[in-house]
């Protein structure tokens, strides 16, 4: 197995558009670690580079502890599944399989030993004598898996192998795959801008923009405390809530278009008088309580959607669209309050887009840490 490391790479196309820029990052050996963002971010890219299929156009790439940035593909002992699975049609999936152990040169009978070892592990025995054609899609995903098992890499690189699947065979899919990951402990990145799967699946992720790491850390973290706008807004199967507001003369309070909710707790060091802030807090940290409830945001029910077993409502008030996940079932036009966490609420400047400094509330200090954006 193999460490990862990118330093200070950088790839350039034709034109003078730069895909990635500049790039830091070190994934552990056995570590699972995601690439999300959205289409041009760089990802891909990025994982090309990583395989040998793109040349970085500066900066090093190892593995294990191997420069192998001039390296072709094939000397870096890494396997890659690719969004289309890239099965050959003709062959049969035992041969498909076994192919890249044909490009090794191994004999017939290792060949297909290891393929078979490889497809009985993901419930594929009985189908090695067919071709793709005659496989379902989730079959053709874990032949394209079973394929980089049987090479015995060092390291697995997944270009959003799940895209093609339906919403059920993608559960099964990451579930299988997180599993199959930790058995094997094979160190692993795996591209995808479905924030959902970088969620349930990474140890660590990195959410990327414009060819850069815009942060890193496990999902957790990400997920409750993104380090600025672009990442609170992308995370998330709902967007988080992003208020624009100011802060009251006392100092305690937002003020949201004549709505007041208190300053959190942990910001209270970080804004003054009249600061404009911009006030972040998940929907699945908020609740509905009884209209005209003091320091909470009071409006109509403008939207409620059941997701089976909760409920997205949209509540709109003075020109606020403010969204809470919650189990009750309400009424159209009902008026409401809307009460935030203040243990759950950020706040960020709207000029820099970045995550105010904050402190924990038992008073000692605390910085927003600049390690966990790279790029």
């Amino acid at each position: 197995m193999a460490d990862i490391e990118l330093e200070n790479v950088t790839k350039r196309f034709p034109g003078g558009v730069v895909a990635v820029d500049d790039l830091d990052l070190h994934i552990a050996d056995g570590e699972f670690f995601s690439l999300l963002g959205p289409s041009g971010c760089g990802k891909t890219t990025l994982l090309r580079m990583t395989a040998g299929l793109e040349r970085a156009s500066g900066g090093r790439i190892s593995i294990g502890g191997q420069d192998v940035t001039r390296l072709p593909p094939g000397e870096r002992d890494v396997a890659m599944v690719f969004q289309d699975y890239a099965l050959y049609p003709h062959m049969q999936v035992v041969d498909n399989i076994a192919y890249p152990l044909k490009v090794r040169k191994l004999d017939k009978r290792e060949r297909r030993q290891r393929a078979a070892e490889a497809a009985s592990s993901l419930q594929l025995g009985e189908y090695l004598e067919r071709r793709p054609s005659e496989l379902s899609g989730g079959q053709q995903q874990r032949a394209a898996v079973a394929r980089a098992i049987a090479y015995e890499p060092s390291v697995f690189l997944f270009d959003e192998p799940l895209s093609n699947l339906d919403a059920r065979l993608r559960l099964e899919a990451r579930t299988f795959l997180k599993r199959l990951q930790a058995d094997l402990g094979v160190s692993t990145i795996y591209v995808t801008h479905d924030q959902s799967e970088a969620l349930a699946l990474s140890d660590r992720m990195a959410v990327m923009k414009d060819g850069q790491v815009r942060q890193l850390g496990a999902p957790k973290e990400v997920f409750d405390r993104p380090v600025e706008l672009f990442v609170a807004s992308f995370i998330g199967s709902v967007p988080m809530n992003l208020m624009e507001g100011r802060i009251s003369e006392d100092g305690d309070h937002v003020e949201l278009r004549g709505q007041r909710v208190p300053v959190p707790p942990a910001f209270a060091g970080s804004v003054g008088p009249n600061d404009g802030v911009v006030l972040g807090v998940r929907p699945e940290y908020g609740s509905l309580a009884a209209p005209e409830t003091p320091q909470a945001i009071t409006g109509r029910i403008a939207v409620s959607e059941f997701l089976g077993t909760q409920h997205l409502v949209t509540v709109e008030a003075d020109g606020l669209s403010v969204q809470v996940v919650t189990k009750e079932a309400v009424a159209l036009d009902d008026r409401v309050s809307v009460v935030f966490a203040p243990e759950q609420s950020l706040l960020y400047d709207p000029d820099s887009e970045q995550l105010l400094a904050s402190r924990p509330v038992d008073g000692s200090a605390e910085r927003v840490d600049s390690a966990h954006r790279e790029g």
